[in-house]
């Protein structure tokens, strides 16, 4: 008999369970969709139930399989997106008073790929509004919460997406990241989180927000379903100008074995910045790889100082042009707190801009030179657990960055320099919550990324799932969250520490670019 745990098996069991007639890609989806029923009204994870046409084509699914028709794993998943992703004919709000009622006409390339390999889709899931951070909470749509703790938040952007993978109400979802948010909300999920390298999975039919810095990521329970979600929607896109042609796997040289890689560790940007729970995770995972045979090696880097300020200008640059026509035209389809950062925003100055993409150069080039002798950078994903979800804004930020030793500056560059990278939980800590650590890899070392995270697995075993066992009498009420409210940026925040980044640009260590 199957019980409801099937909502928390992997894609591979799932595939099993269909071909060997146990379960029904039919019967599959009305677990998914009574759960989702039962326990949305609490986590807020989605914006949109696709109930009806995940039937329907669960229905049509289950005919092919009983035909015989085998599409591979994916064929009768049930897959959650983040609502900035094009879907045909299934609204696609980007939690926004704008697009309320918006239904695309077609489906983002990373949804089709989906689609064509047989995959359901179950719903579209909560975010920021716009998936910009102005606020934990978007109007008219609310927040998601923590499914390990109701009270604590999931972080974000990319905040249903985890929310919904964690309770076992999706088997897989995407999110987007500008900074980090897909691995920011997984961490706090207790989740695998995988960004590929820039441009190798296609952005078209997503919302965009950052030209150079946005990602689309995948969010799963395990690294082999990770894998498999990679490899069914990774790939060379001619509607999308940054995607790559190449394969999806395109370093070939495999030729190791786990014990000869050497990872790195940057301790200056790591002690200090980050809470107990999350260095103690940090700490035993170091010595977990060193007792498998794992060189790990401590360096020191002068540019990566300034990552999270170059990548924030640039961000906060791209973001503001991204809206600037539509803000213009139709103020009032923003809410408030996102029309006041956005304005703020439109004081920009472009040599500040310039001087991120410089500095971003000299970060980069100094970066590669690490991998030349190294595979792999351990560091935290988030400075801290989940927080409370009243805490509001300031518990969305984790901490401020500044230049110099700084959590901030190790978790944004993977980002800022289009790197893969994979965010893997660690453990639980003394109060439930899940901590985590990321691994960063050189560009194109995705199958590399994949053999080390499965043999890591097998050294940091973890299965462990929320209870799901809340008290609706004590839900948090709306009136008891702080929003962010009306946010009051102050626009020379990034202008004012620009001359950090002439002193990088300017240095003897560096050659100048222009």
């Amino acid at each position: 008999m199957i019980d409801n745990d099937i909502t928390f098996a992997n894609i591979k069991t799932l595939s099993s369970l269909f071909k060997d007639k146990q379960i029904s890609p039919v019967e599959l989806i009305s677990i998914f969709l009574d759960k989702i029923e039962k326990f949305n009204p609490v986590l807020s994870a989605f914006i949109t139930v696709a109930d009806e046409s995940a039937y329907h084509l669960a229905q049509k699914i289950e005919k092919e399989i009983m035909a015989g028709e085998d599409k591979g794993m994916l064929h009768g998943i049930p897959i959650a997106l983040k609502d900035n992703i094009y879907t045909n004919g299934i609204l696609t709000t980007a939690a926004t008073p704008g697009l309320k009622n918006h239904i695309p006409n077609y489906s983002a390339t990373c949804w089709q790929k989906f689609e064509d390999a047989g995959a359901i889709l179950i719903g579209k899931t909560m975010l920021h509004e716009y998936a910009i951070a102005a606020s934990l909470w978007s109007d008219g749509y609310g927040a998601a919460r923590n499914p390990w703790n109701q009270v604590k938040t999931t972080n974000g952007s990319s905040s249903g997406s985890a929310a919904a993978v964690a309770a076992g109400l999706s088997t897989v979802a995407l999110g987007t990241e500008t900074g980090a948010s897909v691995r920011r909300p997984a961490s706090f999920c207790g989740l695998v989180s995988m960004l590929g390298t820039y441009g190798r999975i296609s952005r078209h039919g997503v919302i965009p927000n950052s030209w150079s810095l946005d990602h689309v990521g995948i969010m799963t329970r395990e690294v082999e379903d990770a894998q498999i979600a990679y490899e069914a929607i990774a790939g060379y896109d001619y509607n999308d100008p940054t995607s790559l042609q190449q394969d999806i796997y395109s370093n070939k040289n495999l030729d190791y074995k786990n014990n000869d890689l050497i990872g790195a560790i940057m301790w200056k940007h790591i002690e200090g910045s980050v809470d107990e729970d999350v260095l103690g995770a940090i700490k035993e995972t170091v010595k977990t790889l060193q007792e498998s045979g794992i060189k790990i090696i401590e360096l020191e880097s002068k540019a990566l100082d300034y990552a999270a300020l170059t990548s924030s200008i640039i961000m906060k640059s791209e973001v503001t042009a991204a809206h600037s026509h539509a803000l213009q035209l139709s103020p009032e389809k923003y809410s408030n707190s996102l029309r006041t950062l956005l304005l703020a925003g439109q004081d920009n100055k472009t040599e500040d801009y310039l001087l991120a993409l410089q500095a971003r150069r000299l970060i980069h080039n100094e970066v590669k030179g690490f991998f030349d002798s190294i595979d792999f950078i351990i560091a935290p994903t988030t400075a801290t657990v989940a927080t409370d979800i009243v805490d509001g804004f300031s518990a969305m930020r984790d901490r401020p960055f500044e230049v110099g030793g700084n959590w901030h500056n190790l978790h944004r560059f993977s980002s800022l320099l289009g790197l893969p990278t994979i965010s893997l939980p660690h453990s639980l800590n003394v109060d439930g919550l899940p901590t985590s650590v990321q691994f960063i890899f050189d560009h194109h070392e995705e199958k590399k990324l994949f053999e080390f995270s499965k043999f890591y697995r097998t050294l940091q075993p973890w299965n462990e799932q929320p209870l799901l066992e809340y008290d609706l009498s004590n839900m948090i009420k709306e009136e008891n969250i702080d929003k962010g409210g009306q946010v009051k940026p102050d626009p020379n925040f990034l202008h004012n520490q620009t001359a950090a980044l002439n002193q990088l640009v300017t240095d003897p260590f560096t050659e100048p670019l222009f």
